[in-house]
C-alpha cells in the first residue's frame, strides 16, 4: 500500500497537482508553488497549475509516438500483442488477472493507476523504470484510447485511480 501511494504522489508532483514538496526551493515562487512566476505551479499564468494547459488529446498524440518508440518492438506496431509481449489494444488486452502463461505480472488490473503501476516498474522489458514518468503517463493515454477510454480531463493519478478498466 505505502508503493502506491508513493506512485500516487510522485505521479501528482509530476503533473503538477501538488505545488508542495515537488519543487526545489530555488524554484519556488513566493506563494510555495513551483517557480514559473504566475503562482499557478505550471508557468502558463492562467491559474490552473495543469501543466500549460495539457490536454488529453496531447497525452495520447506524444504517448502514440512514445509507445512506438519503447513498446511497438514487444507488443506490436499495433497493440495486439506478439510471441514476447501480450496485447494492449483489444478484447484481450490489460485484463484484470495477470495471465497464466506471463511470469511478469501478478497484480490485478482493476485501474488505470494500477496498469500504470505495473508499466512505471516492469516496463519496457528490456529496461525496466527507465521512462520518464510523463512518458509512462502519455503511453497509458495512449493504450486507453486505442481501447475506446476518452477523457475530458489530462490523465492523473486521481482520474487514474478513479478510471475503472475491469470491473469486480
Amino acid at each position: 500500500m505505502k508503493k502506491r501511494w508513493l506512485l500516487a504522489l510522485c505521479l501528482l508532483c509530476l503533473l503538477g497537482l501538488s505545488a508542495t514538496g515537488c519543487s526545489d526551493d530555488d524554484n519556488a515562487d513566493d506563494d510555495g508553488t513551483a517557480g514559473d512566476g504566475d503562482g499557478d505551479g505550471d508557468g502558463d499564468g492562467d491559474g490552473d497549475g495543469d501543466a500549460g494547459g495539457d490536454t488529453f488529446e496531447a497525452q495520447v498524440a506524444r504517448g502514440e509516438e512514445e509507445y512506438g518508440e519503447y513498446c511497438a518492438h514487444c507488443h506490436g506496431a499495433m497493440g495486439m500483442g506478439t510471441t514476447m509481449a501480450p496485447p494492449l489494444v483489444g478484447d484481450d488486452a490489460l485484463p484484470r488477472d495477470p495471465p497464466a502463461s506471463r511470469m511478469v505480472r501478478t497484480e490485478e488490473f482493476r485501474t488505470a493507476l494500477d496498469v500504470y503501476e505495473f508499466a512505471s516498474e516492469n516496463m519496457p522489458g528490456d529496461d525496466p523504470g527507465s521512462l520518464e514518468m510523463s512518458e509512462y503517463v502519455d503511453i497509458l493515454a495512449f493504450d486507453l484510447f486505442a481501447n475506446g477510454v476518452e477523457l475530458d480531463t489530462p490523465l492523473d493519478a486521481e482520474v487514474a485511480a478513479d478510471l475503472v478498466i475491469n470491473p469486480p
